[in-house]
C-alpha cells in the first residue's frame, strides 16, 4: 500500500526529420513523498522511429536508488541498477537492504537477460536471512538460475536450469546443497524435473548426500492448484544433534537419526505417515561435577493420519538391557476445535545405573 503526492516539472519538444516524428521528452525536480519518504528524481527519453532512448535517468525513494538507461528498437541494449539501503521503506513488511542489476540484450522477442540481485540482512514475519543473492543469465526459452543463501548457520547453494513456456516454467534443478556445523555438508549428485506452471508445482525425487558418510536425504512432491498435494522426504544418517530440538543447558546428544515423512492432501482430507528410527544414541550431561551418560540402544516412533485420526506409537530401550519405555497415542478426530487424547505407556527399568 504505497501513499503520498508526487510533483515533477515536464519538458516536451519535438521535430520533424524526414518526415519522421522525433520527441524528447524529460522529467525534472521529481519530487515529493511515499510512505512518509522523500522522493527525488531526474528522468530523460528520446522517442524516434528507431526506437527508444533512455539517457541516465535515477529516481530516489528514502534511502532506495535505481538508475536506468539504454536503448529499445529493434535491438535492445538496456540497463537497470538498483541499491535498496532500506527495503523496509519500500515494503513496510520487510526489514533488510539490497543491491542488483539487470541488462537486456537482443530483440524485444527474445531478450538475452543477464541479472543478480543482493539481500543482507533480510528479513519478513520473524524469519531472517542473514544474505541471499539470486542470479539470472539466458533467455526466456533457455536461462539458469542460481541462489546462495546464509541463514541460521547454514549455508543454501540452489541451481537450475529451464525455459518459460504458455503454461509457465519448467526446467531441471541441477545442483542443491547445504552446509551446516551440526549436519555437516549434504550436495546432490544427480539432476532432478522441476516445473511451475499454473495447474502445478512439482519437484521429482532429489538426492542429497553427506560427504564423508553413508548419510542420505530424498526429497519430491507436488502441488496442483485444485489442493491436491502430495510429499515425500526420506532422510538416513542424519546427527541427531542438528535435529531442531532444545536441550537443557549442558546436556549433550550423539547418533544418527533416520525418518520417513509421506504427505498428500486430497478432496480436503490429509494423509500423512512418519516414521524415525534413532541409532548409537547417548546422552551426556554433568550433574554434581560428575559425568553422566545414558545410552540407548533403540529407539523408534511411527505415527499415521487417516480420515482425521491420529495413530502413534513409540519405543525406547536403555543400553544393557537395563530399561524399556513403550507408549501409544490416539486422537480420533485431530479436526475438531476440541479433541480427546487417549493412550497407555509402560516403563521398565531393571539394574540401571549412572
Amino acid at each position: 500500500d504505497l501513499r503520498g503526492r508526487l510533483a515533477s516539472r515536464g519538458q516536451l519538444a519535438g521535430v520533424l526529420r524526414n518526415g519522421a516524428l522525433e520527441l524528447d521528452l524529460r522529467a525534472r525536480e521529481l519530487a515529493g513523498e511515499v510512505n512518509g519518504h522523500s522522493v527525488a528524481g531526474d528522468m530523460a527519453a528520446r522517442i524516434s522511429p528507431r526506437g527508444i532512448d533512455v539517457t541516465e535517468s535515477i529516481v530516489r525513494l528514502g534511502d532506495n536508488t535505481a538508475r536506468l538507461q539504454g536503448h529499445v528498437g529493434d535491438l535492445m541494449n538496456f540497463d537497470l541498477t538498483v541499491e535498496l539501503d532500506d527495503l523496509g521503506q519500500l515494503l513496510p513488511a520487510l526489514a533488510g537492504a539490497a543491491s542488483g542489476r539487470l541488462s537486456l540484450r537482443g530483440t524485444p522477442g527474445l531478450p538475452e537477460v543477464n541479472g543478480e540481485v543482493v539481500f543482507s540482512g533480510l528479513g519478513a514475519s520473524g524469519a531472517m536471512l542473514d544474505s541471499a543473492a539470486v542470479r539470472i543469465a539466458g533467455s526466456a526459452g533457455e536461462h539458469s538460475l542460481e541462489a546462495h543463501i546464509t541463514a541460521y548457520d547454514t549455508n543454501i547453494v540452489a541451481e537450475a536450469r529451464g525455459a518459460l513456456n504458455a503454461n509457465g516454467w519448467s526446467g531441471r534443478m541441477t545442483r542443491l546443497e547445504f552446509d551446516n556445523p551440526l549436519a555437516g555438508q549434504w550436495v546432490s549428485r544427480d539432476e532432478s524435473d522441476l516445473q511451475v506452471t499454473t495447474d502445478l508445482s512439482r519437484l521429482a525425487e532429489l538426492c542429497l548426500y553427506r560427504t564423508g558418510t553413508s548419510g542420505k536425504m530424498c526429497l519430491g512432491g507436488a502441488l496442483a492448484a485444485e489442493g491436491k498435494a502430495a510429499f515425500d522426504l526420506t532422510v538416513a544418517g542424519l546427527p541427531i544433534a542438528a535435529l531442531p530440538i532444545e536441550l537443557p543447558a549442558g546436556v549433550s546428544v550423539s547418533g544418527l537419526a533416520s525418518a520417513r515423512f509421506t504427505v498428500a492432501r486430497v478432496n480436503e482430507q490429509l494423509r500423512a505417515d512418519a516414521r524415525f528410527e534413532l541409532a548409537d544414541t547417548a546422552f551426556d550431561a554433568v550433574y554434581m561435577d560428575e559425568r553422566v551418560v545414558l545410552a540407548l540402544s533403540e529407539a523408534r516412533g511411527q505415527a499415521s493420519i487417516v480420515n482425521n485420526r491420529l495413530d502413534s506409537s513409540f519405543r525406547v530401550a536403555l543400553a544393557d538391557g537395563t530399561g524399556l519405555a513403550t507408549a501409544t497415542f490416539v486422537v480420533p478426530d485431530i479436526g475438531a476445535d476440541q479433541f480427546l487424547v487417549s493412550g497407555n505407556s509402560d516403563i521398565e527399568v531393571s539394574d540401571a545405573s549412572l
